[in-house]
């Protein structure tokens, strides 16, 4: 008499386990994404979202009634609305994608990346924060347009990678202050278009290797704490406040049509990377004027604008050049020009209260337009 499970019995068995064990296995991972798929509009706590790790808006509205702390993958739709009635801390990725965001509290992207593009509307009632974590951090490389950020309180950046490519059209209009932390260790970070439209003292607090896209001043009273640098334009009239007493820069894009005022010494360092920061350029009606010292190792360019030093200039590396006949130039005290620095005064009036020192060997050329009121040395 034979025990136990026939041999046929127990390969069907087997093969059945077999298969059962990749239908779970499937099942398991189909569970590691658990998505909310909007098909209208929602409204959600933080705690009923939390266990989403995939939120689809399709272009609905969804509103999280209170504090909303997520590390989902998250996406608007064109015309989806993202409504959060508290502060909100990312450590996920949002594509905007043409969407809408409300944030009444403060914003925190903390890992991830918030991708802006399809000219999607941010508005936060709050702080701005972009803290870096495990090597990720804020980005916007991925197809953007002219979006816009309206931010009520401060835009921080806490991280030391990069912060966007120079491709970024983004608009930030800011009534707090703009404060990057980090120095970095790579490369520019390149921060947008920014406004300062704020109604009382605002701080623009950037590090050697920052830029901004456009700078945009709607508030007489900010200060620039050490640096600034941009690649496009500054588009209206700035005179910031300098608590060291000087601006450096690695470029200061195209002043037109409006004024820079520095009340204390300028510092124009090489440009590093003309993708972040442009040389200044001093078109018609632009005027920089600068009330002190200009020690200058990059290049200016006064094509048909207004240069005003009422210091000393320094050209230690780059050109000073003058290409238009509408350019004028007035230093009021010594002009240098050292080490690998080059004047070319093509076109326009060079006029140089005292004297003007040539201890370069670079081919220095200095046309007839050039009044020196001093001696000429070289």
């Amino acid at each position: 008499m034979k025990t136990g499970i026939p041999k046929k019995t127990l390969m069907c068995a087997l093969v059945l386990i077999s298969v059962l064990g990749l239908w779970i296995g499937k099942i398991q991972a189909k569970a590691d994404i658990i998505r909310l798929s909007l098909t209208a509009d929602a409204t959600y706590t933080n705690a009923q979202l939390a266990g989403y790790n995939v939120i689809e808006l399709n272009g609905h509205k969804l509103t999280v009634t209170d504090n909303f702390t997520t590390s989902a993958s998250i996406t608007l739709g064109t015309g989806g609305v993202l409504t959060v009635n508290g502060s909100c801390v990312c450590s996920g990725t949002i594509y905007t994608s043409g969407g809408t965001v409300y944030i009444y509290g403060d914003y925190t992207q903390r890992a991830g990346k918030l991708y802006l593009y399809g000219s999607p509307s941010i508005s936060i009632t709050g702080d701005m924060l972009f803290i870096e974590t495990g090597g990720t951090g804020w980005s916007s490389d991925n197809a953007l347009q002219s979006g816009t950020v309206h931010i009520d309180g401060d835009l921080i950046y806490d991280t030391d990678g990069p912060v966007g490519s120079y491709n970024n059209f983004v608009s930030y209009l800011v009534k707090g202050d703009v404060i990057q932390k980090k120095t970095g260790s790579t490369g520019f970070r390149y921060l947008g278009a920014i406004s300062l439209c704020g109604s009382s003292k605002q701080i623009l607090s950037l590090q050697e290797k920052d830029s901004i896209r456009s700078l945009t001043i709607e508030n007489t009273d900010v200060v620039v704490t050490e640096y600034l640098s941009i690649r496009y334009k500054l588009c209206s009239d700035f005179t910031p406040q300098l608590p060291k007493g000087v601006m450096k820069s690695h470029g200061l894009g195209e002043i037109t049509g409006c004024t820079l005022t520095i009340n204390g010494d300028f510092m124009l360092m090489d440009n590093l990377d003309a993708s972040f920061a442009s040389s200044p350029i001093i078109r018609s009606g632009g005027k920089l004027i600068v009330n002190g010292n200009v020690q200058s190792s990059g290049s200016i360019s006064n094509n048909g604008g207004e240069i005003i030093v009422d210091g000393t200039y320094e050209q230690t590396g780059g050109v000073f050049s003058s290409g238009s006949s509408s350019s004028v130039t007035h230093v009021k005290s010594d002009f240098s020009i050292n080490g690998s620095g080059r004047l070319n005064n093509s076109s326009g009036t060079l006029t140089i209260d005292r004297n003007l020192y040539s201890n370069s060997g670079n081919g220095s050329k200095i046309y007839l337009k050039c009044v020196v009121g001093g001696n000429v040395i070289q």
